[in-house]
């Protein structure tokens, strides 16, 4: 899933407001935190810590990001996008000069990003780019109380690199460890104390910030009231002298505010004072927003009027093209909000609020303002909507703030509750939620939201499949078919390319290769149209593989690089930056750039181990087995199956993946050591096909005819059945290793080895030109001797050169030349045991059938190894048959 979106205002520092008074000792407080790493500016409201803060920003012009936080930033996910985004505006290409370090900050949510960050930090203090220091303060961060949060804050302000300064705001002090940096002078702290105006001060601020003239004695009068306080200054000015305050500046700071709001606000003409309660309830507005809420268009003059009256409203500078977007100080914001107001005229002011926040895109705002007012009807029917925003990643905790008897009687939430399961792989949970989603409508006599509908038969879908229900999958295929025939969607086009992706995904898993391009490649044009970077992204994880498995590695190379091209923003994310990496790796793995395989792919694991959907952990994992294979890292190959079974354990599903079963895995790791015996009992085991999906069932398939070859059983029949299987649904790669299973078993038929050289060389010919040559470095030495055929006698020959090149990372390189003496002192015994090697018997059964202990087993073929110049069973026995030692 993508990054959450961050609204734009609350990446800009607000604008100063007229009249502001430019004080050299109060700017000196700050010219300190150089020195720095952090900066605490703490104070109750209306102390003016974010305009001491943006003054000396402006003054000293250091190079800056800002954040103001919310609640909601609570949310690790939402919290280092909101840091992500702050530090991409210091320079418009920096987030694609340093990758690293979005994609640490985008891991905030399940993972600590904390040294990576550090890390990229002091990676881009060494560019020529970077400032001397970097700023990032953390406006309003009194709202941030979750621990794991807190703790990954205190690890970066502790780890900071001499780059960054880190300047926090809030009402109180934050539970931080501060000491230990205050000892060490590593922080700075400004509070109440040095933001407190002195009494000239509190002069000169009346005098600059009041539109009627204060006298001396009155300034000195406010000064006393309000201890200097900044915000109640500004509010007391606006008092008539001769309504007395019932508080002074050591009374109770909230009274007095309470006090002088009250005065000021009673004072404004009533359409401005319902002016003000409307916008209380929105983080920030502009005039278009304002007069949505409202459903009147003077809000450009009410505005105008509000900055008259100098009332706690900040002007927000920053959002390029667009207009002026305004933000309440807390102080008044959390005092209007207190008040009381017509019960039915709030409630229709938060709707309109709401669907206006909505139309803008920020349906996470929406939402949180039903749910804080406990709005449940409102909520839930803004969840459609929601779901199409692709924001979940924001409300892990959404279904919490419903209550329990209002959850399980909505069928909105029912699908949302579906939708979570599936991205944790519990693909039953899926269905069974999807099941209450559909009887709650069945009971009632309200019409199911269509976008919610096609939302649960997307789910259904692959999660039936993954269940090992394929014959309900196939009927669910059909309707989703049906409802893209029949322009079910044709109006919701972020629908419709989903529905083509699933359909896409389906067809994969059904080995219907052609079939799913086709589907991708719709879903692909539409999400390019639309700049859907998620829909995107998930359509290249299934295209690229698609069409490794029909041969065309160098197509889907191509692909994969004008495609990658546009994620631009979804690439930023931890989950999309692993699957990228994935997807490099497997394309590194099929043009034997092991080295490169091994880098991309142990990355994304690094990345997305616990960022990744189940699903995705289980193919990337069983990606990192192949390279294990390839490597000979046989010991590393059964540790991932051996991740693979866990993580398939935890999903409590039937084995209905596209890559085989953990047992068919490890006897094949077993087969590349020397020991057949594993393969051979697997592959004369029953075939499970009714839980498999079509895709894995035929490359088990293959194994088991590789079973029965080791055991000398006939398999032309088997064979034609699964070529004219793989042929239907265009796995010309599965072909393709079917022509070379049939040429190596024609070549140790010896009356056959001119056939089977013309079938390597028709098979060399059609898939090195596309770059797979995996597919014949995979057969290891057992292949080398028809590659080397073919070059002799002019068959696929530049072809079989080219896989025998690449013979270091996969077929052996060229054959030593082997001392002759040593040839013809191979004893009559070591032939024996060639022999019986070649028929798949473990060490056990050559004791037995040679009648020899086990430690004599190992010493014949550690002799025969050196004699022959191989390294394991397989070696042996392709070595002597290429020698003509055994038939």
């Amino acid at each position: 899933m993508t990054c959450p979106m961050v609204a734009e205002t609350k990446l800009i520092r607000p604008r100063l407001p007229a009249g502001l008074i430019d004080d050299p000792d109060r700017l000196a407080l700050l010219d300190r935190s150089q020195d720095a790493p952090l900066t605490l500016v703490c104070a109750p409201a209306g102390f003016g810590k974010t305009t001491l803060v943006s003054q000396w920003l402006e003054q000293r012009q250091p190079t800056h990001a800002w954040l103001a936080l919310e609640a909601r930033d609570n949310e690790p996910a939402l919290f280092w996008a909101g840091i992500r985004e702050a530090l991409a505006r210091i320079d418009p290409h920096f987030d694609r000069r340093h990758q690293g370090l979005f994609q640490a900050l985008a891991q905030g949510w399940e993972d600590d990003p904390v040294d990576s960050l550090v890390n990229a930090l002091s990676d881009y203090a060494r560019t020529w780019q970077a400032p001397q220091r970097l700023y990032l303060v953390l406006d309003d961060f009194h709202q941030i109380h979750n621990p794991l949060l807190l703790n990954q804050c205190q690890r970066l302000f502790d780890l900071a690199p001499a780059l960054l300064r880190v300047v926090v705001v809030s009402r109180h002090e934050p539970p931080l460890r501060r000491a230990r940096h205050l000892a060490r002078a590593q922080a700075l702290l400004v509070g109440c104390d040095q933001l407190r105006f002195s009494e000239s001060q509190s002069r000169r601020f009346l005098h600059q910030r009041l539109a009627s003239p204060v006298d001396e004695a009155r300034a000195r009068s406010l000064h006393r009231q309000t201890g200097g306080w900044p915000a109640a200054l500004q509010l007391a000015g606006q008092v008539p002298a001769h309504r007395e305050a019932p508080v002074n500046g050591q009374s109770d700071a909230l009274m007095l505010s309470d006090y002088l709001l009250e005065e000021v606000f009673g004072q404004l003409d009533d359409e401005l004072q319902q002016f003000l309660l409307a916008m209380a309830p929105l983080p920030s507005f502009s005039e278009a927003l304002a007069n949505t809420v409202r459903q009147a268009g003077d809000s450009g003059e009410l505005i105008g009027r509000m900055r008259q009256h100098r009332l706690l409203v900040w002007h927000l500078d920053g959002i390029a093209d667009g207009p002026p977007w305004y933000r309440m100080h807390d102080l008044l914001r959390d005092w209007l909000l207190a008040r009381p107001q017509a019960p039915e005229q709030g409630r229709r002011q938060r709707l309109a609020a709401a669907r206006a926040l909505a139309d803008t895109g920020l349906v996470g705002d929406a939402l949180e303002l039903y749910l804080a007012d406990q709005c449940y009807d409102d909520a839930e029917r803004l969840l459609p909507m929601w779901l199409a925003a692709d924001v979940q990643p924001i409300h892990g905790d959404l279904l919490q703030r419903f209550p329990a008897a209002f959850r399980r009687q909505s069928p909105a939430l029912a699908v949302v509750t579906a939708l979570f399961h599936f991205f944790e792989g519990q693909y039953e949970q899926v269905l069974a939620s999807l099941d209450h989603a559909d009887r709650l409508w069945a009971g009632s006599d309200q019409t199911p939201e269509p976008t919610l509908v096609h939302i649960g038969l997307m789910l259904r879908c692959p999660a039936v499949r993954l269940s090992g229900r394929h014959q309900d999958a196939a009927t669910l295929v059909r309707q989703l078919e049906q409802g893209l025939d029949s322009g079910l969607a044709e109006d919701q086009s972020q629908l419709r390319r989903w529905a083509l992706y699933t359909l896409g995904a389906n067809a994969f898993m059904e080995a219907e290769l052609g079939q799913a391009e086709r589907y991708l490649r719709a879903a692909l044009d539409d999400a390019r149209h639309w700049r859907d970077e998620r829909c995107l992204l998930r359509c290249l994880v299934v295209l690229v593989p698609a069409l490794l498995h029909r041969g065309e590695v160098d197509r889907a190379a191509t692909e994969y690089r004008t495609l990658a091209g546009w994620l631009r923003d979804a690439a930023r994310d931890t989950e999309a930056q692993s699957l990228l990496a994935y997807l490099q790796g497997l394309l590194a793995l099929e043009a034997n750039d092991l080295v490169n395989a091994r880098q991309q792919l142990e990355r994304a694991w690094a990345l997305g181990s616990e960022r990744l959907t189940p699903l995705d952990q289980l193919y990337l994992l069983f990606a990192l087995f192949r390279l294990a294979l390839i490597d000979h890292r046989d010991a590393e190959a059964l540790a991932q199956v051996a991740r693979m079974t866990s993580l398939h354990r935890r999903l409590n599903n039937p084995w209905a993946y596209n890559v085989p079963a953990p047992e068919a895995l490890r006897a094949l790791v077993a087969w590349r050591q020397g020991d057949a015996s594993a393969l051979v009992r697997w592959s004369q085991q029953p075939a499970e096909t009714e839980a498999r999906p079509r895709f894995c069932v035929l490359h088990e398939s293959l194994l088991r005819l590789a079973g029965s070859l080791l055991m000398g059983q006939p398999i032309d029949e088997p064979l034609a059945l699964l070529q004219q299987a793989a042929a239907q649904g265009d796995n010309r790669l599965l072909l393709g290793r079917l022509q070379v299973l049939a040429a190596q078993h024609s070549w140790y038929r010896e009356e056959a080895q001119g056939q089977a050289v013309a079938l390597l060389a028709e098979t060399l010919d059609e898939f090195v030109p596309m770059g797979a040559v995996r597919l014949f470095l995979d057969e290891g030495v057992l292949l080398e001797p028809i590659l080397r055929a073919c070059v002799a006698r002019n068959q696929g020959r530049t072809s079989a050169q080219a896989v025998l090149r690449h013979g270091g990372e996969g077929v052996e390189a060229p054959a030593p030349e082997l001392d002759s003496a040593l040839l013809s002192d191979i004893s009559s015994r070591e032939r024996e045991v060639l022999v019986l090697l070649g028929s798949g018997l473990t060490n056990k059964g050559l004791s037995e059938r040679l009648g020899i202990s086990q430690a004599t087993v190992k010493s014949h073929l550690s002799s025969i190894y050196g004699k022959l110049a191989v390294a394991n069973r397989t070696g042996a026995v392709a070595r002597a048959r290429a020698l003509g030692l055994v038939s």
